[in-house]
């Protein structure tokens, strides 16, 4: 159950990186070839974040192993909510930011890595392996590379509000953590 939780929670880093890398994509309208290096850089980050969350949670738990499920939820709590103000308030800031430039890339590189920190560290509350993250790994990197392929063809940017989408999901995540555990 918790396995398959993790799977909706780690959806939302996969969009997030597809749709930089249609962003990517969509500006360049040819492939390059260091594009397959620098796409690295997202990924790492939010994998080494996701597996310093999922350690610390560990960790974390097994001092306050009564309480895990609570603070599991509280924390997934408290992303959505930082989920909600990121969909209503820096949505158009991140919009403005370049990830072709290598400043642009890295900034949207580290939001998208706070955002796994914080599922790995509500992830490892609930004793999650860290070995599940090298699933997450290849999952990311697969979304990004997918998004840049599929970039160069839209006519248009793709405007979907993920933010707030998400932080429904991740408030339902938490209330079901709550209620079933």
């Amino acid at each position: 159950m918790i396995i398959l939780l993790f799977s909706i929670a780690i959806f939302s880093l996969l969009i997030d990186m597809f749709l930089m890398g249609s962003v990517i994509g969509y500006f360049q309208k040819k492939i390059k070839s260091f594009d397959l290096l620098r796409f690295f850089m997202p990924v790492v980050f939010s994998f080494l974040l996701l597996a310093i969350g999922l350690y610390s949670g560990n960790q974390a738990a097994k001092f306050f192993s009564s309480y895990k499920f609570w603070y599991a939820a509280t924390i997934l709590f408290i992303f959505s909510l930082k989920l909600m103000y990121d969909g209503s308030k820096l949505s158009a800031i991140k919009r403005t930011i370049n990830p072709i430039d290598k400043k642009g890339l890295l900034y949207l590189s580290i939001l998208i890595a706070i955002n796994a920190f914080f599922i790995g560290l509500a992830f490892g509350f609930l004793e999650l392996k860290i070995v599940f993250t090298l699933y997450s790994f290849v999952a990311l990197y697969i979304s990004i590379f997918t998004g840049y392929l599929i970039g160069f063809s839209l006519k248009k940017l793709i405007g979907f509000k993920s933010d707030l989408f998400f932080a429904i999901i991740y408030l339902l995540i938490s209330f079901f953590i709550v209620i079933k555990f």
